[in-house]
C-alpha cells in the first residue's frame, strides 16, 4: 500500500514561522546563540490521548508517544511542549483532576519513572512512582474524590488514595497482570472496569478490592471502554480486533454487538449531552453511530488511511471533536465529525531516524521517520512536506544524499532500498539482488557515487556498483549479519568500516570484497554508531549499545575507552569535517555531548533540546550547523562554529 500524501505543505502558523526565522539566523550568526537548538518540525506525529479541561475547555492537553505532553489554550489552534521534570518521551495517558484541574496525571510506557503529577498545569511535571512498577498505559481519577487514582500498568491495577504519593497494586481475581485500558463509573466510583491483555474485560465494584472477568459473551478480544455517563448500567467495548463495538445494558454481564464490524477500536466517546451518539477511533479512521443505527465513516477532511488512537469531546460543546491519530497529529471538527481540519500548530512530535542535508542547497534538509516515510524542508524548517510518492514502505532508517549530484537520494527502510532522482519528487525501489527487507545503514562512496554500500538485519552487507540497480552480497570475513553502520574513508575510499551487533567491528581495505574483525580492545560489542575523522581518517571513533565510546588512530587496530558518561546506548556520532578532535555524540536518554579534544573531555549540549531522544546527525560541509532528529519531536538544529 503506497504512502498517501496529504495536504502540500505540513507549515507552521505565521507568529511561529517568524520566530523560527529570527532564531535560525540568529543561532547561524558567529557568536550568537551558540549551541543553542532550534526545532524545526516536522509538525505532527502520534497522538495518543487527549485530556479537556473541565473548567476552560478551551486549554487542551495532548499525550505525545513519543513527544511528551503539549498543552493548547485556544482549543487546539496552537501548541506547546511543557515537559519541564518528565524524563521520558513516550507519554500514553493523561487525567485531569475534576476538581482541582491545574492537577495532571500522566502515565508513560517507558523509562526509570512511567507516572507523573503536575500541580500548575503541566508547566512542571516530577515522578510519583512510589510503589507503582512497570508501564502506565492508562489512568482513572475518581471523580468524587479525586486524590483517588487508577493507573493500569504492565502488571495489573494501581491505586493511590493520596494523590499518586504512594501506590498499591489491587489485584485480587484479575487473572491477566497486563492491563492497558481503565473506565471509572462517574456516579458510582467504586465501579470500575478494566480490558487486558488477553482481551477479556474485568469489573470491579468495590474499588479496586476484587475484580472478575465479565467477558463471557463477548467473541472478541477488547481494547477500548467507555460508559455511558447519562445511564452509566450501559457499557460499551471495542474491539482490538475487527470486530466493532459491543454493547452491555447490565454493566457487562452480557453483551451485544452495535452496529456493523468497523475494524480494530482504539477509542471509543460518548456524546456527554446526547448519549447514543458515540465515535469510535479505528485503525482505518473514525465512525460515529447515531441512536442505535449504523456506523458511518466521518472522513471529509482526513488524510486516506488515517489509524485514529484518541477522541475526546468538549462537553461543553459536543460537537467540538478532537482526534489524535498515529501518524498524522491532531485533528478537530466543530460539527459533529462532519469536517476534520488538521490542527498540528507547533505540536511536533514525529519520529525521525534519519537527517540529511542537500551539500549544495542551503536549507534543504531530508527527514526520515519511522511511520511517514520522508518529509522535505526547502526553508531551513519552516515548512515541512512529505515526499511519498512512490515510497512503499513507511519506516526510513537511513538517509543518503550523492554528494555529486544531490538531487539524487537513497533510503534504506523496512522494504529495502528506494532510490529518487528528483530530489523526493518520486521513489522507486531498487532491490535487484537484494535478499532482505530491512536495511539499517547505507554509505555512498564520495569519489565514485555510482558505487552504494547497503548493511542490513540479517543479511550481512551488500554492494551495487550502478547507482543501487543492481546488489551482490560482499560478506566474506563477516561473521555477524546484522549490520548496524557503515562508514567509507573519504581520502581512500577502498577502506571501508562495518560496526556489527554481535560481532563488534570489520574493516575492508578493498571496497568491502573482503573483511576482517578489528576488535583488539572493542571487545567485540554492540556497534551503533560510527564516525571517521574527516581530517584524520585512521581516527574513528565507535558508540555501542551501553558499553561507552571507543576510539582508535591506528584505522581500528587497537581500540581504547574513551566516554563513560552514558550507560544506556550512543545512538550517533559526528565530527567537524573541518576541526579534527571536535566529536559530536547522541544518546537516546541524555541528549548530546561534544569533545573538541578528541574524546579527553566532553560537555553536554542541550540548551533548547527537547526531551526526546536523539537518533541521528546530519552537519554541513563547512561545519557551521549540526542537524539532529529525535524520536518523537522531530529535527533540530544548532550552530556549531
Amino acid at each position: 500500500m503506497r504512502k498517501p500524501e496529504f495536504g502540500n505543505r505540513k507549515r507552521f502558523g505565521p507568529s511561529v514561522r517568524l520566530l523560527l526565522t529570527l532564531l535560525y539566523c540568529l543561532s547561524t550568526a558567529p557568536g550568537a546563540f551558540a549551541e543553542m537548538w532550534v526545532s524545526l518540525g516536522p509538525e505532527g506525529g502520534m497522538v495518543a490521548r487527549f485530556a479537556i479541561d473541565p473548567a476552560n475547555p478551551t486549554t487542551v492537553y495532548a499525550a505525545a508517544s513519543s513527544g511528551g505532553v503539549f498543552k493548547s489554550d485556544d482549543g487546539g489552534g496552537t501548541w506547546r511542549a511543557i515537559n519541564a521534570g518528565l524524563d521520558v518521551a513516550s507519554i500514553g495517558s493523561l487525567a485531569i483532576d475534576p476538581l482541582a484541574t491545574n492537577t495532571i496525571y500522566a502515565g508513560s510506557t517507558s523509562g526509570l519513572h512511567t507516572a507523573f503529577k503536575s500541580d500548575d498545569g503541566g508547566e512542571s511535571w516530577r515522578p510519583i512512582n512510589n510503589g507503582l512498577i512497570g508501564q502506565v498505559f492508562d489512568l482513572a481519577i475518581d471523580p468524587v474524590t479525586p486524590t483517588t487514582v487508577y493507573a493500569a500498568a504492565g502488571i495489573g491495577v494501581y491505586k493511590t488514595d493520596d494523590g499518586g504519593e504512594s501506590w498499591r497494586p489491587i489485584n485480587d481475581g484479575l487473572t491477566d497482570p497486563v492491563v492497558f485500558g481503565l473506565a471509572i463509573d462517574p456516579t458510582t466510583p467504586s465501579t470500575l472496569y478494566a480490558c487486558t491483555l488477553s482481551g477479556a474485560p474485568f469489573r470491579s465494584d468495590d474499588g479496586g478490592a476484587t475484580w472478575r472477568n465479565i467477558g463471557g459473551g463477548l467473541l472478541s478480544s477488547i481494547g477500548s471502554l467507555a460508559i455511558d455517563p447519562s445511564t452509566t448500567t450501559t457499557v460499551y467495548a471495542g474491539s482490538s480486533r475487527s470486530d466493532g463495538v459491543f454493547k452491555s445494558d447490565n454493566r457487562g454481564e452480557s453483551w451485544m454487538r452495535l452496529g456493523a464490524g468497523i475494524g480494530g477500536v482504539h477509542a471509543l466517546a460518548i456524546d456527554p449531552v446526547t448519549p447514543t451518539t458515540i465515535y469510535a477511533g479505528t485503525t482505518g479512521g473514525v465512525f460515529k453511530i447515531d441512536r442505535g443505527g449504523e456506523w458511518r465513516s466521518l472522513s471529509t477532511g482526513l488524510p486516506p488511511y488515517t489509524d485514529v488512537r484518541a477522541v475526546a469531546i468538549d462537553a461543553s460543546a459536543p460537537n467540538a471533536v478532537y482526534l489524535g491519530t498515529n501518524d498524522f497529529g491532531a485533528f478537530k471538527s466543530d460539527d459533529g465529525g462532519e469536517d476534520w481540519r488538521e490542527i498540528n500548530n507547533a505540536l511536533i512530535a514525529t519520529e525521525v531516524r534519519a537527517v540529511a542535508i542537500d551539500p549544495m542547497t542551503a536549507g534543504t534538509t531530508y527527514a526520515g521517520t519511522t511511520r511517514h516515510g520522508v518529509y522535505k524542508t526547502d526553508d531551513a524548517g519552516q515548512s515541512w512536506r512529505p515526499i511519498n510518492v512512490g515510497l512503499t514502505a513507511v519506516t526510513v532508517w537511513f538517509l543518503a544524499v550523492d554528494p555529486a549530484t544531490p538531487s539524487t537520494l537513497y533510503v534504506g527502510t523496512n522494504g529495502g532500498v528506494f532510490k529518487s532522482e528528483d530530489a523526493g519528487g518520486s521513489w522507486r525501489p531498487i532491490n535487484t539482488g537484494l535478499s532482505v527487507e530491512t536495511v539499517w545503514t547505507l554509505a555512498v562512496d564520495p569519489v565514485l557515487p555510482s558505487t552504494i554500500y547497503a548493511g542490513t538485519y540479517g543479511g550481512g552487507a551488500f554492494k551495487s556498483e550502478n547507482g543501487g540497480e543492481n546488489w551482490r552480497p560482499i560478506n566474506t570475513g563477516l561473521t555477524d549479519t546484522q549490520i548496524r553502520c557503515l562508514a567509507v574513508d573519504a581520502s581512500t575510499p577502498s577502506t571501508l568500516y562495518a560496526g556489527t551487533s554481535r560481532g563488534g567491528m570489520f574493516k575492508s581495505e578493498n571496497s568491502g570484497e573482503s573483511w576482517r574483525s578489528i576488535n583488539i580492545g572493542f571487545f567485540y560489542l554492540d556497534v551503533t554508531a560510527l564516525a571517521i575523522d574527516q581530517n584524520a581518517p585512521s581516527t574513528l571513533y565507535a558508540g555501542t549499545g551501553g558499553n561507552g565510546l571507543y576510539k582508535t588512530d591506528d584505522g581500528g587496530e587497537r581500540w581504547r575507552y574513551i566516554f563513560s558518561g552514558v550507560t544506556h546506548s550512543i545512538s550517533a556520532l559526528a565530527t567537524h569535517p573541518v576541526t579534527s578532535g571536535t566529536v559530536y555524540l547522541a544518546t537516546r536518554l541524555s541528549g548530546v555531548f561534544k569533545t573538541e579534544d578528541g574524546g579527553a573531555n566532553w560537555s553536554p549540549m542541550n540548551t533548547g533540546l527537547s526531551i526526546a531522544g536523539v537518533s541521528s546527525f546530519a552537519i554541513d560541509t563547512t561545519g557551521s550547523t549540526l542537524y539532529a532528529g529525535t524520536l518523537g519531536s522531530g529535527v533540530f538544529s544548532t550552530s556549531v562554529r
